[in-house]
């Protein structure tokens, strides 16, 4: 618990404060009421937890109440040192007290795991390229380049991986799908030495000089969030380059990473604490209800849900909700496409009912009734679209397994599967 109140401190603080040194205490002197001491306490630190982040951070008035809301709601303020209360009174029924609280944050990152959940589990995608240049080689040399190469790109990218895991990031091998690509570029140079031995032999070797350069990418934009680069010190003349290269590219990697980590927290919360509109087109009030539950249930960042707007549109009913997220659009669509058709349209999401099509073949009136009524008991949201002559042609919607449906349905009712796909079925009697 402790932890994460010191990494939420933390967190805000980059958002306006990242020019403050890092292991600050903060006094805040003020005046509380509680039931006993250690209630008085508590709401002391939690009034002077509140009046700190609020004086710090560095967005629209508006949005401040909400940024509270939800440190409020799903994560604890911060790391509250100490309190220390100089007068206290009793009083009718409660204590008054005067006191001093101490607020500290420190340079470690902890509780980053939960927050990251909260934020919806961000996406990161890394993606490395490496050039290796030979100096002062008369000869061409191909396979220490290509030996160079692949060597340098494996250790850089499962180095950043790595630490990008450890601080709770999800990597994914699609950028399609992530929310952030890290490009990383190294050029390492080989300059190549002859020189006498301890016994005036002539020995050769190779000095390593690494040049690499980190870029924060926002995926779907491509727009550049941060760049940084950093150029390692020569290493000593060597025969095993690769090796060399193995001990200077840690600390190089260390300095990138330390680098871009801040302003890769700083992006995702500046970049998701906006305002989305969710537009529900063609779904029942009984669906909406559930679908609303399970986004609250399951993303904690989600803050508000507020009815914007309803009516009707090209013959289908919607309902327009403003949201108050925190998350990732990914893992919020991720939900909706369980179920829904997604797209977004200047930062308005549309979700539709995902429309599934089951044809029936050799019907009868009474076979059309009891598939029917197996769809009632079933509690499917269907309609009938056509029939001619002896098949039936049924639409459905709001389901998550439409596949198993199917098989549900042709076991039940001894029908057999003829065609499969995605959204269309045909089954016969």
């Amino acid at each position: 618990m402790v932890d994460m109140w010191r990494f939420s401190i933390l967190f805000l603080i980059f958002l306006s404060v990242l020019t403050l040194s890092f292991s600050e205490l903060i006094y805040i002197t003020l005046e509380a009421t509680g039931l006993d001491e250690e209630s008085l306490k508590q709401r002391m630190g939690i009034t002077a937890l509140k009046k700190f982040i609020k004086e710090n951070l560095d967005i629209k008035s508006a949005q401040k109440d909400i940024v509270m809301k939800y440190f409020v709601a799903f994560k604890p303020l911060g790391y509250i040192k100490d309190v220390e209360i100089s007068e206290l009174k009793k009083k009718d029924g409660y204590i008054w007290g005067k006191g001093t609280v101490t607020i500290s944050y420190g340079e470690t990152y902890t509780g980053i795991r939960e927050l990251l959940y909260d934020l919806g589990n961000p996406k990161v995608f890394v993606r490395t390229k490496v050039e290796v240049k030979l100096i002062n080689l008369t000869q061409p040399a191909t396979n220490l380049e290509r030996k160079m190469k692949l060597g340098v790109d494996e250790m850089l990218s499962s180095m950043v991986i790595s630490k990008l895991r450890e601080d709770g990031f999800t990597i994914t091998d699609d950028p399609r799908k992530s929310d952030i690509t890290v490009d990383l570029y190294s050029e390492v140079d080989l300059s190549y030495y002859k020189f006498k031995g301890i016994f005036s032999e002539i020995n050769e070797g190779f000095s390593v000089t690494i040049l690499t350069k980190a870029k924060l990418l926002d995926t779907q934009s491509l727009n550049v969030i941060f760049a940084v680069q950093e150029t390692s010190a020569p290493g000593d003349v060597g025969s095993n380059p690769l090796f060399t290269t193995s001990y200077l590219l840690p600390d190089l990697v260390d300095k990138i990473y330390n680098s871009i980590y801040p302003k890769m927290m700083n992006y995702i919360f500046s970049e998701y604490r906006r305002e989305k509109f969710m537009k529900f087109i063609g779904v029942s009030e009984e669906e909406l209800r559930k679908i609303l539950d399970e986004l609250r249930g399951k993303l904690p960042a989600l803050v508000d849900i507020k009815e914007r707007k309803y009516g009707q549109e090209n013959g289908e009913k919607f309902v327009e909700y403003e949201i108050i997220y925190f998350g990732s659009m990914t893992k919020l669509l991720d939900i909706l496409s369980e179920k829904y058709e997604t797209s977004i349209d200047n930062g308005e999401i549309s979700i539709k009912p995902i429309i599934y099509t089951i044809i029936l073949k050799k019907c009868s009136a009474k076979k059309i009734k009891v598939v029917l009524d197996f769809l009632k008991n079933s509690r499917i949201d269907y309609e009938i679209k056509k029939f001619y002559k002896d098949t039936l042609t049924v639409s459905i919607k709001g389901i998550e397994d439409f596949f198993n449906l199917c098989l549900d349905i042709s076991n039940s009712l001894k029908l057999n599967l003829l065609e499969f796909s995605d959204r269309k079925a045909v089954l016969e009697f």
